[in-house]
């Protein structure tokens, strides 16, 4: 083989190599532009702790996504059936776009609904006595479904500090 056609070869190999490596990265970062996206768009429901002009401790969802959010449940996690101190019911929130906030309504047996009285203790990490663990579960606008755990801890005794709330990774199911 002449010199010139070994070399020409050797080189278009090389090029082609290239392509194929640049056409592997290229399609690589698409999908992850895409996941990216995706990211970005999806709604995410926290909770936020608030108190009214009367004072009452409030329960309050919030999408602080970019994406709408809807059928907005939330379930209490360490229930003890029977117990009269966690036995509660969460009534679905329908939808919240992004950036809206909705009070998360709910019913204690024996006690009634939640607007009646201050008893939003039961969440407020100043003021909650126990450990609460809750799951908030939600769609997006494509039926993607979506789940979250979150644990509010008590103030500890004797100290001056309050409680706080831990949230565990958003998964998506």
């Amino acid at each position: 083989m002449d010199w010139a056609v070994w070399t020409q070869t050797v080189v278009l190999v090389i090029t082609a190599g290239i392509i194929v490596w640049y056409t592997i990265e290229t399609s690589k970062m698409r999908r992850e532009i895409a996941r990216q996206n995706s990211i970005s768009l999806r709604p995410v429901v926290v909770f936020e702790f608030r108190q009214d002009a009367a004072h009452n401790r409030l329960l309050l969802a919030k999408n602080i996504g970019h994406g709408a959010a809807f059928n907005i449940i939330v379930v209490p996690l360490n229930v003890v059936p029977g117990s009269d101190s966690w036995d509660i019911h969460f009534d679905r929130i329908h939808s919240l776009g992004s950036q809206e906030r909705e009070e998360v309504q709910y019913t204690m047996p024996g006690l009634g609904s939640s607007d009646k009285g201050d008893r939003g203790y039961l969440f407020f990490p100043q003021a909650t006595s126990k450990l609460r663990e809750l799951r908030i579960e939600y769609q997006d606008v494509e039926g993607g479904h979506y789940r979250q755990d979150l644990t509010i801890y008590p103030k500890k005794e004797g100290s001056s500090g309050s409680g706080y709330v831990s949230y565990a990774p958003i998964r998506e199911l």
